[in-house]
C-alpha cells in the first residue's frame, strides 16, 4: 500500500508540475519591485518643462488636486510676472498705469480663486465631480410625440429657415 501511495504522490506531482514556480526571466516583473513613489519621475528642471508636464497631464484627462492647484497659484502670485513694482513684466522699467491696473486685477482674481479653492474644495470634490461626469455614457433618447404647429408658422419656417 505504501508503494501505491508513493506512485499516486508522484503522479499528482507530475500532473501539477505545470503549476510550480519556475525561475525564468519571463516570470520576472517588468517593473522593479523596489520602485518607490519618490523614484517615479524626475522633478522638472525648468518652469517650461513643468508647464509641459501639466499640459500633458491635462491632455490625458488628469485633473490636478486642490493642493497642486494651490501650489501653482501661490507660485504664480510670487512670480515676477505679477510684480507691478519690479521690472518683471516688461524688463525695461516701470509699467504704465493701465498695465498696473490689469496686473493688480489679475492678481486679485488669482487670490480669489486660491481662497475659494482652499475654503470650499480642500477635499477635491470638484475634481471628483468632473471625473465622474466625464465617465457618464449617454445614449440618444427617442421620443415619439404629436405636436401641433400653426400652418402659418410652419410655412414661415420652411421659407426662412427660422421661426
Amino acid at each position: 500500500m505504501c508503494d501505491s501511495a508513493w506512485h499516486i504522490h508522484d503522479l499528482m506531482g507530475f500532473c501539477f508540475s505545470c503549476c510550480r514556480r519556475r525561475d525564468s526571466p519571463e516570470r520576472e516583473p517588468l517593473l522593479s519591485a523596489r520602485t518607490h513613489s519618490t523614484e517615479s519621475l524626475p522633478e522638472p528642471t525648468s518652469h517650461i518643462q513643468k508647464a509641459i508636464d501639466v499640459l500633458a497631464a491635462l491632455k490625458a484627462n488628469k485633473l490636478p488636486s486642490q493642493n497642486q492647484l494651490n501650489l501653482f497659484l501661490q507660485s504664480v502670485l510670487r512670480s515676477d510676472v505679477l510684480d507691478v513694482n519690479g521690472h518683471g513684466v516688461t524688463g525695461y522699467g516701470p509699467v504704465s498705469d493701465d498695465a498696473r491696473k490689469v496686473i493688480l486685477d489679475l492678481r486679485e482674481c488669482i487670490e480669489a480663486v486660491l481662497q475659494i479653492g482652499m475654503e470650499k474644495n480642500a477635499d477635491n470634490k470638484l475634481q471628483d465631480l468632473l471625473f465622474q461626469s466625464s465617465r457618464i455614457q449617454s445614449s440618444p433618447i427617442r421620443i415619439d410625440a404629436d405636436v401641433e404647429v400653426d400652418r402659418d408658422v410652419l410655412q414661415h419656417i420652411r421659407q426662412n429657415g427660422t421661426p
